[in-house]
């Protein structure tokens, strides 16, 4: 059995140590190991869902319970109002997101363990086909609690999943502040995790108040903190966690100890390093060639399936690209992005000479002058308002050259957005549901800058 280096530590200085001054990185035969659900062996499979089983049966007795499965899905879903019970609403938009839910991975990976101490949470790679129809088989097997949400999923949806390509891309995209974000959202929530949630995945997972009550989140979760720990162990990273607007770094909702009373992590610094926290994955990226200086077409080929669908709505703003070398990285800045509540959506965004007619459905006008693209989940506290915000994409020089030979002249940003199917929340929320509209994508303006 592999030794738990990190509750080991953890007895020994007590609970009044500061988590990260305390407990200091397991050596690699120490560390459990984070495995691809798809891998498991029947036994490993069998465990796993038992000790899920257990976490759901005290739930019926006392959803408050600190390592009850109840808990730990409210520790992510926001709860209205806000309960002392509860430790939500979970980090989104900021450069929290990825501590922030490592940390809520870690602390239900520990009630799993006090149930059996050989399970480990497993994930989701997204990267790769489905074993099942459009998930793991294990979340498509009806006979087993991995799929209680099964009928809201979107299990025969037409939302495509992202390719490697994309998934790489805004991985190990050159700025962590891109990466992960600042005071705003970052690349890899904005494109992949957003995506996910609302447009392929969609049921619990379509709105915040509700995502952790799908067993399926976990592992989705899972291969996201994966994907951050591969970037984390490229040579050469130097990245350092921000938390631009809280200096003291804490990650609210937190119970700062285990249901053994064990301590647990409460600052972004803390969950840095997956071996201080005891565990490290499997995962090894797919093999598949990788183009470089991929236009959007190319690291997302998916992308055609819902290009030929006539667009929700359609927005355009003027923009002047500024002069620059092939190798200057540009950065696209969106200005007063007023965006839908009620639905997920995902958005195309082009970049098109005035001259050149808006053609979506048409292969190569996508080749040449889709750039980027915008997705969201639906955040049913906020139906019927409007959320506006500031965003920003990187655009690569050397992927769209023909591009550049307009710079310094007027040319079009265009956003064609298409809506998910509007989930349909439960309780109190349902009826603002209904009757909230869902509002359209507006812009109020763009501008371009030589990083």
């Amino acid at each position: 059995m592999l030794k738990r280096n990190l509750y080991r530590a953890a007895l020994l200085v007590g609970a009044a140590v500061v988590f990260a001054a305390s407990i200091s990185p397991a050596s690699a035969a120490d560390l459990l190991v984070r495995r691809n659900i798809d891998t498991l062996s029947a036994g490993d499979l069998g465990r796993y869902i038992h000790a899920v089983q257990v976490l759901e049966g005290r739930s019926t007795k006392d959803p408050t319970v600190l390592n009850s499965y109840a808990w730990y899905a409210a520790l992510h879903n926001k709860t209205q109002p806000p309960s002392k019970a509860f430790g939500g609403p979970c980090e989104h938009k900021n450069d929290l997101f990825f501590p922030w839910h490592r940390a809520m991975l870690w602390y239900f990976e520990q009630a799993l363990h006090e149930v059996d101490p050989t399970v480990t949470l497993p994930y989701w790679d997204w990267s790769r086909k489905p074993s099942g129809n459009r998930f793991p088989k294990a979340f498509e097997d009806t006979t087993s609690i991995l799929s209680k949400s099964i009928d809201g999923r979107a299990r025969d949806g037409t939302a495509p999943a992202p390719g490697w390509n994309l998934i790489h891309d805004l991985t190990l995209t050159a700025h962590y502040s891109d990466f992960a974000g600042a005071s705003g959202e970052g690349l890899f929530e904005d494109q992949l995790h957003d995506y996910m949630h609302g447009s392929y995945v969609g049921g619990a997972l379509s709105f915040n108040t509700t995502a952790g009550n799908d067993p399926v989140f976990w592992s989705f979760h899972a291969f996201i903190d994966a994907l951050w720990w591969f970037r984390q162990h490229q040579p050469g990273n130097t990245d350092q966690i921000t938390c631009t607007n809280k200096p003291d770094c804490l990650l609210k909702g937190m119970p700062g100890k285990t249901g053994a009373g064990l301590p647990g992590p409460t600052t972004a610094k803390d969950v840095a390093d997956t071996a201080t926290l005891g565990y490290t994955y499997d995962w090894q990226a797919p093999d598949s060639p990788l183009i470089a200086h991929a236009t959007m077409s190319n690291q997302a080929p998916e992308v055609a399936a819902l290009a030929v669908r006539t667009a929700s709505h359609i927005a355009t703003v003027p923009i002047v690209l500024p002069n620059g070398g092939p190798d200057d990285p540009l950065k696209i800045n969106l200005h007063g992005v007023t965006t839908p509540q009620k639905a997920g959506y995902v958005a195309l965004i082009y970049l098109h000479p005035k001259s050149v007619a808006f053609a979506p459905k048409n292969k190569a006008f996508r080749e040449k002058y889709l750039v980027s693209r915008l997705a969201d989940w639906a955040f049913p506290d906020m139906m019927g308002m409007n959320m506006t915000s500031d965003r920003e994409f990187v655009l690569d020089r050397r992927a769209y050259r023909s591009l550049f030979a307009h710079a310094g002249t007027n040319m079009v940003l265009t956003i064609a957005t298409y809506l998910s199917a509007a989930p349909k929340p439960a309780g109190a929320m349902a009826m603002q549901a209904a009757t909230a509209p869902i509002s359209e994508i507006t812009i109020a303006g763009a501008d371009a800058v030589n990083e």
